[in-house]
């Protein structure tokens, strides 16, 4: 019972601070994407997606894979620790002249010459990020979510504040640039400035203090570098056959649902990880918190996402304009997208738990080459059948991935279907309820501002009311949980 008990507790509290930053950098986000649609046309947003696609690719490479081996490992040295952070510095100015390199090329693949300044500057990023990025492994590692979430807050708030003021002033696509370069500059000081004092760094380095490390981390670089490509092909085959201005609804689309759903995922990632590695040889303990951790995600995340599908015609022209109405049809999309993805997170933490590293890059290889084919064969069709393609390869790759758990934990499909069946069957009645409560009120000519807030708080209030009334099991084990993490 007691390694239950200290597992919900840990999980319960990490989420509390990680769910506080999650929730404070998705409004932040949110409200950037929102006042930044007032100032800059789609075609900035589809440069500087053009621009990410190269710098996001090239993120994979920052740290060699190391973080999460950092945190599996329990025997780290001080030596050790000088050796990666320093390896880590010299990565990121290599990794910034590869951008450097790499730049006329990839403003010529997009036939986009305004992409060289872009790229330039955002390439900063791999000279800043690495002083504080072991600090940040480290806080994660101890489980120092408070400090964390406080970071990531701060970061997100003045990257808005930059943002916002640099686009009204006219600076364009560089306004999103320089919101970039704050945010990550702004972490990377912090975290600096909270670690280094207590994980002190020599001017030390070996390679053989490396060795335990890389080769967990090469499958790592491996896997995160394949993910990558998997998810951002479609940003790729956009911008090449449909042009900036199509790549720049998709982009704020994606922005504003994917976005703060890799955020959440980072958390349950971040959140478990340190705790399943503890549990890496108790398959019925690592099975129990799988289970919890998506019902959780299900509870949680499904009905909002709902909602966003059934009031997107509302919210959009009204806090986006007009010229984003071409939008609205992406972020429906991309809302079914990001709950199969969220869905999907939790078997990340538990293969590496295992010490699987390799697993992962065998399977986001795979992902990143059919998503590769299908997305240039329908390249010629348009957006919308591209993002619906990427919602069923999601779906089959997500039935794929529960069946290798089945494998790894001995966690039947039947029965996690079963665990998920009530709260996903009640969030989708929610929805059909919100939908038909729409269509009703919309005909009496209610401002569609008021009408958004009013289906916001009606869904929210019926999806809490079907809950207490059909699943009231669930809700009493949520408290227990909560319960326990504030008396232990």
């Amino acid at each position: 019972m007691a390694p239950g008990i200290t597992f919900n507790k840990e999980v319960i509290q990490g989420i509390e601070w990680n769910g506080l930053s999650t929730l404070a950098t998705s409004i932040i986000q949110s409200v950037q994407v929102a006042a930044l649609s007032y100032f800059l046309p789609p075609t900035a947003f589809g440069i500087m997606a053009m621009a990410m696609v190269a710098i996001g690719f090239a993120q994979a490479y920052n740290d060699i894979g190391v973080s999460n081996a950092v945190i599996q490992r329990q025997d780290i040295t001080t030596e050790s620790l000088s050796s990666l952070y320093w390896m880590q510095i010299a990565l990121g100015f290599m990794l910034f002249i590869l951008i450097l390199l790499i730049t006329p090329l990839t403003a010529q693949f997009f036939s986009e010459p305004s992409l060289t300044g872009v790229m330039t500057l955002t390439g900063l990023i791999f000279l800043v990020s690495p002083l504080g990025q072991l600090f940040q492994i480290l806080m994660q590692k101890g489980m120092e979510f408070k400090t964390l979430a406080i970071i990531d807050i701060t970061a997100s708030a003045l990257s808005l504040v930059v943002a916002v003021i640099t686009a009204y002033l006219g600076f364009g696509v560089l306004a999103l640039v320089l919101g970039q370069l704050v945010f990550y500059s702004m972490r990377s000081v912090q975290f600096y400035a909270a670690g280094h004092r207590r994980w002190k760094i020599k001017y030390h380095f070996r390679y053989s203090d490396l060795k335990g490390f890389l080769g967990f981390g090469l499958y790592q670089m491996g896997d995160r570098t394949v993910t990558y490509f998997s998810i951002n092909v479609l940003n790729l085959i956009i911008g090449k056959f449909l042009g900036p201005d199509v790549l720049g609804l998709y982009s704020m689309a994606y922005q504003l649902i994917i976005t703060p759903i890799l955020r959440v995922s980072s958390v349950i990632i971040t959140v478990s990880f340190p705790v399943f590695s503890r549990m890496q040889n108790l398959n019925g303990l690592l099975k129990e918190g799988y289970l919890t951790m998506s019902r959780f995600i299900s509870f949680t995340i499904c009905p909002i996402l709902l909602i966003v599908v059934v009031t997107a015609p509302l919210f959009v022209p009204n806090f986006f304009g007009a010229r984003w109405v071409s939008a609205i049809p992406l972020i429906q999309i991309l809302s079914i997208e990001a709950i199969i993805k969220s869905l999907m997170t939790t078997a990340v933490p538990t293969y590496l738990a295992k010490g699987m590293a390799d697993f992962g890059f065998r399977w986001n290889f795979i992902v990143a080459v059919m998503n590769s084919i299908v997305f240039y064969l329908l390249a010629g069709y348009g957006i919308i059948p591209l993002t619906l393609s990427f919602v069923f390869l999601s779906f089959a790759q997500f039935i794929v991935l529960q069946m290798i758990m089945d494998t790894l934990l001995d966690l039947k499909l039947s029965v996690y279907a079963d665990s998920l069946f009530r709260q996903i069957l009640i969030s989708v009645a929610m929805a059909i309820i919100l939908y038909l409560t729409y269509a009703v009120i919309s005909t009496f000519g209610v401002d569609p501002a008021q009408l958004f807030l009013i289906l916001v708080i009606f869904g929210l209030a019926l999806y809490l009311a079907m809950n207490l009334a059909f699943n009231g099991d669930y809700i009493m084990e949520l408290k227990r949980l909560v319960a326990t993490s504030r008396s232990s």
